[in-house]
C-alpha cells in the first residue's frame, strides 16, 4: 500500500470521492444524498468566495438563469406567505456551486474521469444484476419483495420505493457512452451490446413507464448529437435488438402488455360511462386539470414554491376538486405533492414568466449541445442526460424535491464543468 497517497490526501480528494460514490449515496436513503449534497454545495461556496473570490459569470452565463430563478421565486414564494417552501429555492443555487467544485477539481487536477466511470459502473452493474434477481426470484439479495399487488414494479436496494428504473435511466447513458468512446480500442463491442441490451431491458421490466420514455430519449439524442466513431451504429443495432426483445417480453408476459399498452392505453384514452374517449379521466389526468386550474388563477408570476400543495390540498380542495370532476372521474386524488409534470409545476410555481425563463436556458443548453466541438465527448453525454430529464410529455417527479434534483444537479454539473474546462466558453 502506497502511504505517501494517504499523506498527500486532502479536501479535493475528499470532495472528488464524494461525487465519485454519489450513485451508492442514493441506496441509502435520501437523508444520505441530500447530506453530500449540501456539503459539497457549502465546499462550493467556500471555493468561490475564499479561494477563487470570483464567479466568473462572463464566461459561465448559465449561471444567470439560475441566479434569476432563485431570486424571483424566493420573493414570489415570500409574497404568496408559503415560509416553509423558501429553502426548495435553494436548489438553483446548488446548480451552481456543485459545478463550481467540479470545475475546482478539474483546474487542481483532482478529478478523474476514469475514477467517476468505474465507481459508476460497479455501482450501476451490482444495481442491474440485484434488480433481475427481484425479478425472477421476487425477491433481492436483502430480501425486499417485488411490488405486491400487480406484483410487477421492482425495487432492488429501495424497498419498498418504486423508483430502481428512474434511478438506472438517470445515471446509465453517459457512463455507456464514455466507457465506448474511451476503450473503443480494445475489441469489446459484443459487451457492450450486451451490457446495454441487459441494462435497457431490467428498465423495461422495472415496470416504470416514466423511466423507459427516459431511456428512449436518450437514445434519440443520443443518435441525433453524438456523431462521435461508431456510436450511432452501437446504438441503432442495440435498440434494434433491445426493441425485439421488449416486443416478446410484452407478447408473451400479460403484465407487461397490462403494464405498458393496456393502462397506458386506459390512461391516455379513457373508456368511460360518464367520459367516453377522455384523456384525462385517470388519476395523473385529474392532476393535470387541477394544475391549470391553480395556474390560471396566477398565471403569469405563479402562486411560489409548493402552490400546488397549498391549494389542491387545503385552501380551494373543493372548489378545484368540483371543477375537475366535471371531465374526470378521478377529481378526489387532486392533492399531491406536485403536479407530476414539469411544465406544469413551473407554471403553478412561477407562472408563464418564470417558464419562458427556464425554456430560455433549456434551449441555451440544447444550443450548446448542437455546437459543442466533437471531442467534447464527456460534456455531450451528461448533457444530453441532463436534457432528457425534461421531456415534456411524460409523467415526472418535482425539480424541487430531493430525489429528483440531486439527478439534475449531478447530470448538469458534470456537463457544464467538462464544457468550461475544455474553455467552450458562452
Amino acid at each position: 500500500m502506497n502511504l505517501n497517497y494517504f499523506k498527500n490526501f486532502d479536501d479535493k480528494d475528499f470532495f472528488s470521492y464524494l461525487i465519485y460514490l454519489f450513485p451508492l449515496l442514493f441506496l441509502f436513503g435520501a437523508g444520505v444524498v441530500n447530506t453530500a449534497q449540501v456539503l459539497i454545495s457549502l465546499y462550493g461556496v467556500y471555493v468561490v468566495f475564499f479561494i477563487k473570490k470570483k464567479l466568473n459569470i462572463k464566461e459561465k452565463k448559465l449561471y444567470l438563469f439560475f441566479i434569476i430563478l432563485f431570486i424571483y421565486l424566493f420573493i414570489n414564494t415570500l409574497i404568496n406567505k408559503n415560509f416553509h417552501s423558501l429553502k426548495n429555492t435553494v436548489v438553483f443555487l446548488h446548480l451552481i456551486f456543485f459545478t463550481e467544485v467540479i470545475i475546482f477539481l478539474l483546474e487542481n487536477n483532482r478529478f478523474d474521469i476514469k475514477k467517476l466511470v468505474r465507481f459508476f459502473t460497479l455501482i450501476l452493474l451490482i444495481v442491474v444484476l440485484d434488480t433481475y434477481l427481484q425479478y425472477f426470484t421476487g425477491k433481492n439479495i436483502l430480501g425486499y419483495e417485488i411490488e405486491p399487488n400487480n406484483k410487477i414494479r421492482l425495487s432492488s436496494f429501495f424497498k419498498n420505493k418504486w423508483v430502481v428504473g428512474a434511478y438506472l435511466s438517470k445515471l446509465f447513458f453517459p457512463i455507456f457512452i464514455i466507457i465506448y468512446i474511451t476503450v473503443k480500442k480494445i475489441r469489446l463491442n459484443f459487451i457492450f451490446y450486451v451490457f446495454f441490451i441487459l441494462y435497457g431491458s431490467i428498465i423495461f421490466l422495472s415496470g416504470e413507464r416514466a423511466s423507459f420514455s427516459i431511456f428512449c430519449v436518450n437514445l434519440f439524442l443520443t443518435f441525433i448529437l453524438l456523431n462521435i466513431g461508431k456510436i450511432r451504429r452501437i446504438v441503432f443495432i442495440s435498440f434494434a435488438v433491445f426493441f425485439t426483445i421488449i416486443l416478446l417480453l410484452t407478447f408473451f408476459n400479460t403484465k407487461m402488455q397490462n403494464r405498458y399498452i393496456k393502462e397506458t392505453v386506459q390512461n391516455t384514452l379513457s373508456i368511460n360511462r360518464d367520459f367516453t374517449n377522455n384523456i384525462f379521466n385517470n388519476q395523473y389526468g385529474a392532476i393535470f386539470l387541477a394544475a391549470n386550474i391553480i395556474w390560471k388563477e396566477n398565471f403569469y408570476f405563479g402562486g411560489g414554491i409548493d402552490n400546488y400543495t397549498v391549494q389542491s390540498c387545503n385552501k380551494q380542495y373543493d372548489k378545484i376538486s368540483k371543477q375537475v370532476s366535471f371531465s374526470s372521474n378521478h377529481y378526489t386524488v387532486i392533492c399531491s405533492t406536485h403536479p407530476h409534470n414539469y411544465i406544469l409545476e413551473l407554471l403553478v410555481n412561477s407562472g408563464i414568466f418564470g417558464l419562458l425563463i427556464f425554456l430560455s436556458f433549456l434551449s441555451c443548453v440544447c444550443y450548446i449541445l448542437f455546437r459543442m466541438i466533437a471531442y467534447n465527448f464527456i460534456s455531450k453525454a451528461f448533457g444530453i442526460q441532463f436534457l432528457s430529464q425534461f421531456f415534456p410529455f411524460m409523467t415526472h417527479g418535482s425539480i424541487f424535491s430531493s430525489w429528483n434534483s440531486n439527478f439534475i444537479i449531478l447530470s448538469f454539473a458534470l456537463f457544464f464543468s467538462y464544457f468550461y474546462y475544455n474553455k467552450e466558453v458562452l
